[in-house]
């Protein structure tokens, strides 16, 4: 017999830890947040506002045989918001709401949040069966504690982090600057103009005559413009590490000068980039996480004009697997945001042709001002210093032009961009970021003689199907 109570009471324990381990499970599932401080008797009745989310937790509730009245003891009043997705017109994605005690002077008694609702049924379920589990806590004696709810929200608006402001992400320019929650996505499409002119060493302006007949090259390169296309892919994979993936079109062009003009051209495919971005910290105003990823080969080093193997700037790719480390730290206060981001890109191997690029520091650091609800602007500045290519091409001869040798390679530049960013709320365009920056050079020193940079356009477009709540 007393064999038999043993297993009843194990087989009972392990039915209460399965139900724990499930109700904890769908409270991270939909972000339920709870704070109750006194203690709630459900023999009384309960009120309720008429909405959907209303709606629905009646159902929750009477299914748990709690009275639903109009006059009763415990009123409770809810708000949610809704997201837009495909076939169906709109879906409530989060809600919150008090509890409120009629018999002890009004006061909010309780206050519940669900930030990433996946199922409002389910979720309602979960929160209802929460409020059991702590209202047991409490002894029935507590009924005379409150929440002041007014200063309770102040304090949410003011210091938690709002992903639907225009200045929630980072100025086009930049990758890999945000996460997303387990199965959100986004899409997004670049177009970036990098023009440039003349030609420098260090910091001093060389002449044609001074190239071709001083230093002793045949060519003399005058201009050139870097157009490039790219599709960036972003998927959470769990709530804290998501896979970023970037997709590049190059159209490569510059303006050689012998005796005349001649129009150098390349296209096709770049490198793709991956990256994984992991939170290591979240403080309601503050997030920092990881960029660790890599650059796959994948743009051609072969190019050729004429039967005439392109310099190593006009060519599509590196030709050798990169590895990328860094980090990205953001901050976001009333009407003002910002960042930072340096990120190291390390060649691993010589490439196919005998060379591999140098390693490339890249610093960002960035403030935004939110205009409007819709609007924000921006400024960053970028720091990059890239060291010498390692190696050389023995189909380049370095003597025919300038960007043929790699004494010709390193440099630091430091520039500033200039950004607009418009976030849409509702119509046709509702979940889309619409975004643009322009650089001005503040300081540039080369090594050897290299092309100026005049200046740099970017511009953007960023699609979330699901919203941009939960970046």
């Amino acid at each position: 017999m007393i064999r038999l109570f043993i297993i009843i009471f194990l087989l009972s324990q392990s039915n209460v830890l399965a139900q724990n381990k499930m109700l904890s499970s769908l409270l991270k599932k939909n972000k339920i947040s709870l704070e109750l401080v006194s203690y709630i008797d459900f023999s009384e009745s309960f009120s309720l506002g008429k909405d959907k989310v209303s709606d629905e937790l009646e159902g929750v509730l009477r299914s748990k045989k709690i009275k639903i009245e109009n006059n009763s003891r415990y009123v409770i009043s809810l708000s949610h918001g809704w997201t837009y997705k495909r076939d169906v017109e709109f879906i409530i994605d989060n809600y919150k709401g008090v509890i409120i005690d009629s018999y002890n002077d009004d006061n909010v008694i309780a206050l519940f949040e669900s930030s990433k609702t996946k199922n409002l049924k389910e979720s309602l379920e979960a929160l209802i069966a929460f409020l059991f589990v702590e209202n047991n806590k409490i002894a029935p004696s507590e009924n005379k504690k409150f929440i002041d709810v007014t200063s309770h929200f102040k304090n949410i608006q003011v210091f938690s982090w709002d992903s639907s402001r225009p200045d929630s992400h980072a100025p086009i320019g930049i990758l890999g600057d945000h996460t997303h929650f387990k199965k959100d996505l986004m899409l997004s499409y670049r177009f970036s103009s990098e023009i440039k002119s003349n030609n420098l060493n260090g910091n001093i302006l060389m002449s044609q005559e001074h190239v071709i007949e001083t230093l002793g090259y045949d060519k003399y390169v005058s201009s050139s413009l870097f157009n490039t296309h790219s599709i960036e892919f972003m998927y959470g994979i769990t709530d804290d590490v998501t896979l970023m993936s970037l997709f590049n079109y190059h159209s490569n062009m510059m303006k050689v000068i012998k005796k005349n003009p001649i129009e150098y051209n390349s296209s096709g495919m770049g490198d793709i980039e991956f990256q994984f971005l992991m939170n290591f910290f979240k403080k309601r105003f503050l997030k920092v996480h990881s960029n660790v990823g890599f650059k796959l080969p994948f743009g051609s080093i072969d190019k050729k004009f004429n039967d005439e193997l392109l310099p190593y700037s006009m060519q599509l790719g590196s030709g050798s697997l990169s590895i990328l480390l860094g980090f990205t730290g953001l901050f976001q206060s009333k009407k003002i945001s910002g960042g930072f981001q340096p990120l190291l890109n390390i060649s691993t191997n010589t490439n196919s042709r005998g060379y591999s690029y140098g390693n490339l520091f890249n610093i960002n650091y960035w403030l935004s001002y939110k205009l409007s609800k819709i609007i924000s602007l921006s400024y960053r500045q970028q720091n990059i210093i890239n060291s010498k290519i390692n190696g050389m091409d023995e189909d380049l001869d370095p003597w025919d032009i300038s960007l043929n040798n790699t004494n010709n390679s390193s440099y630091e530049i430091i520039q500033s961009f200039f950004g607009l960013n418009t976030s849409i709320l509702k119509g046709i365009f509702k979940n889309f970021r619409f975004s643009v920056e322009y650089a001005v050079p503040l300081y540039q020193n080369y090594d050897g003689i290299q092309m100026g940079l005049d200046g740099k356009f970017i511009a953007g477009i960023q699609f979330s199907p699901g919203g941009h709540k939960h970046h």
